[in-house]
């Protein structure tokens, strides 16, 4: 299968992503990571390591850098107390 152009990231439940920077044609809103409940961030890093654009930091609670979100919802996937979700911006 290839891997070219356009191609889409699968994610761990076998559904895919769109490319980093991808959005529909003439769309103007893009996915991003938000931290929805800071509260049960436990800073144990698992979204930092998995995260493909290096845009999650983590002291005392995981923050993101919503310009280099992707939205490809590896973090939302990997946190194992379901601490992000997805916004449009």
């Amino acid at each position: 299968m290839g891997g070219g152009r356009g191609a889409g990231l699968r994610r761990r439940d076998g559904s895919c992503a769109a490319p980093p920077g991808a959005a529909p044609s003439g769309a103007q809103l893009r996915s991003v990571a938000v931290v929805a409940r800071p509260e049960d961030c436990t800073a144990c890093g698992s979204c930092v390591d998995v995260c493909p654009r290096d845009a999650i930091t983590v002291d005392d609670v995981a923050k993101i850098d919503e310009e280099r979100c992707s939205g490809c919802e590896a973090c939302v996937t990997e946190c194992p107390n379901g601490v992000f979700e997805l916004t449009e911006t």
